[in-house]
């Protein structure tokens, strides 16, 4: 009698803790899943606060900061542009990423708003998506190759050029010196398929 019980304490012992690692598992799913929910709801605000201007309490700059990679500039200056409305916070949001000498000859924000609005720059504002090609830094310089879709689904490259800033108030900070656009041949298209 005493062997059975044995017996069936162990079974109840390994169902039990068999239910425990169930239950570990499963709690460690959702979490898992709510982490990905709150990074979503994070992207989500994060995006609502750019198109309204209000970034840099999200942590996306709102304004040149050392610690910005070049990249991260192009990067905040498109995605501003992408969600640039009837307003033009994003193109303001743009403006302050342009390095003094870049404001001096493309502004005032009227100027620059004007010079984004038209060909071959609006091809930015609103696009569908952007993808950074190359990334080159040298000797404070870096050089940023984008391709990007427009609204029309139409290719277009510009090259950003950037310069890491030795004035105050924007010591060691990269800023944007030009943006040109790149001639490519545009993308080859997939042939139909009748049936």
């Amino acid at each position: 009698m005493l062997r059975a019980f044995g017996k069936s304490h162990r079974v109840r012992t390994i169902i039990a803790a068999g239910l425990f690692l169930i239950a570990s598992v499963a709690v460690a799913i959702c979490t898992y899943w709510s982490g990905l929910g709150h990074q979503a709801r994070r992207a989500e605000r994060q995006n609502r606060m750019l198109s309204s201007g209000q970034i840099k309490d999200e942590g996306m700059a709102a304004t040149p900061q050392p610690e910005l990679t070049p990249r991260q500039v192009v990067d905040i200056q498109l995605r501003a542009l992408q969600l640039s409305g009837g307003g033009h916070d994003g193109i303001a949001t743009c403006f302050e990423f342009a390095s003094p000498a870049n404001r001096r000859m493309t502004g005032p924000l009227d100027r620059f708003t004007q010079m984004v609005s038209g060909p071959p720059y609006d091809a930015m504002l609103q696009h569908v998506r952007a993808d950074v090609e190359h990334v080159e830094i040298a000797q404070g310089v870096a050089t940023v190759i984008v391709t990007l879709v427009d609204q029309n689904g139409q290719n277009q490259g510009f090259m950003f050029v950037l310069s890491k800033q030795t004035d105050k108030p924007y010591v060691d900070c990269w800023m944007t010196d030009s943006v040109a656009p790149l001639r490519r041949p545009p993308a080859p298209r997939k042939p139909r398929i009748s049936a």
